[in-house]
This record gives structure tokens, sequence and C-alpha cells, in this order.
């Protein structure tokens, strides 16, 4: 990289939509995002990656879209833009604190794709912001947020292109490669795992809120695919929709939904 590479930065947005357990690696200083299996827990859900076409170096030969399944995409450190910032999820159900779930060592350290259909690596950055997703009674833990979107912001990028490697999960195999270029000094990228018609031909930041609400109490019952990824739980609750109004009265809207109302995002800690 030359001195004029060095010095041109960009800031790279991901966000992560739908069924996505963001596990906290707080001894690693790692996010690995996980998409878990839905064989059974209909209906279809879709995994891909998506990006706006301007980014592209090559608009005419490549669509802005990987499909993910079996696919791991790993962001190497991008500079000298410091740690993962692991702290923030605030309004993210976070499955350690209420049911004492946690991310085995050996679910992040292997491949098995009869649990993990896809998976994001991320050593750099912070959450940034968070949709919230409607009331959700939870069990025990009663009445609580749970956000469809989480967006990932990694600030001060050098160089003047990112290349995105999807890999197949246990290694080997040709890569799925994209070169992006920044455009007005950031590049934004779309993972969503929802079902296909709630996909966006489009991405687009921020994300759209859907029209339709779900009817009241209706279950999440895919979100049990969660639970095949954690040990130690102390329940198994399916969360059950209560309404858009907040509980509370936090200073951000209540705005900004990607995605159907029930396919949210959720986070546990890795390790004992």
């Amino acid at each position: 990289m030359d001195q004029d590479q060095q010095n041109r930065r960009f800031d790279l947005h991901i966000v992560f939509g739908g069924m996505c357990l963001l596990a906290r690696d707080e001894v690693e200083n790692t996010l690995h995002v996980l998409l878990p299996q839905m064989h059974n827990h209909p209906p279809a859900h879709a995994a891909v990656l998506k990006y706006d076409q301007r980014y592209s170096e090559a608009p005419e030969t490549a669509p802005p879209t990987i499909a993910l399944d079996g696919k791991r995409v790993e962001f190497p450190v991008l500079g000298s833009t410091g740690k993962a910032d692991l702290g923030w999820f605030d309004g993210v159900v976070d499955l350690t604190e209420s049911l004492n779930g946690r991310v085995s060592r050996e679910l992040i350290d292997g491949h098995d794709p009869a649990q993990i259909r896809a998976r994001v690596i991320l050593r750099q950055g912070e959450a940034a912001s968070r949709s919230f997703g409607g009331r959700w009674d939870f069990g025990s833990s009663g009445e609580i947020y749970m956000a469809t979107w989480l967006e990932w912001v990694i600030k001060g990028v050098q160089g003047e292109t990112l290349e995105v490697h999807a890999v197949p999960l246990a290694g080997g195999g040709s890569p799925q490669t994209r070169v992006l270029r920044p455009v007005d000094d950031k590049i934004e990228l779309l993972i969503f795992h929802a079902q296909p018609d709630d996909v966006p031909v489009r991405p687009r930041f921020p994300m759209p809120v859907p029209a339709d609400r779900p009817e009241r109490d209706l279950p999440i019952t895919h979100f049990h695919a969660f639970y095949n990824l954690l040990d130690g739980l102390t329940a198994r609750p399916t969360p059950k929709y209560r309404g858009p109004e907040k509980a509370t009265a936090p200073d951000e809207p209540l705005a900004l939904l990607g995605t159907d109302f029930t396919c949210v995002a959720a986070t546990a800690v890795v390790g004992p």
C-alpha cells in the first residue's frame, strides 16, 4: 500500500437483519454473528449479503448479492481502527442475561453445518444503532424489546477498496469475492437472514418500516432456532407479540425496522 492509499480512509457500515445471533467473545475480543439453521423452524429463510451496485468495481459481471448458505465472511483487522467494542447491545435481547444461555467454545471453533447456516466474524468496530422491533412477552423476563436489525460500524478503514470474501464454512473450495470501492467515504453492507419475500432488492439505509404489524400474541416459533446454538439454558420461552408501544420512553423513535417483525436479532456470550 503506497502513501496515498494509506492516507485514504472510509467507514464500513454493516447492517445485520433478521435471525442473527450476535455471539460476544470477550476473551478474543471478537463478535461472531451466527445465522442458525432453520430446517425445523419454518417458514424458509434466505441468508444473503447485499450491497448497492454503486460500490462495485465490476457492476456488469458480478451481481450485488452473495448467497451465504454454508459460507463464512471474516473481516480482518482493517488498518488501525481499534478493537471490537462488545459493550453496547441495548435493545437486542440478551440470552445470557435472561436465560443463562452461552455459546460454547466448541461451536465457535468448529464449523457444524447442522447448527450454523452461515457466520460473519468481526474483530473491530462497534454497534452504532438498532431498531425497536416492538414489545414481546418473554416468559419470566416479562415484556422486552427485540430488535430486528443492528448496525455495526468500523471507522477509519485504510485503503481505496474493500475485498469481501465468502468462503466455505469448513475451509477449502473457492471463495466468492467482491471488490468494493467507497462512495462518499463509506461502504454499506446488508447481511440478511429472513423470509425471502422480506429481502430487499436494493439495500436502503436507514431501512424502511414494514407497513404491517403482527396481531397481538403472535408467537415467534422459529425463535427456537437460537436455542440450538446455546448451552446452559434455564428456559426456552416462545416470544409473543404485545405491541409497538414503548413500555418505557427511550429517546430513540420506534422506527427503522428492516425485516418483518418476527425475524429478530439476539445476543449471547461465548464461553462458560
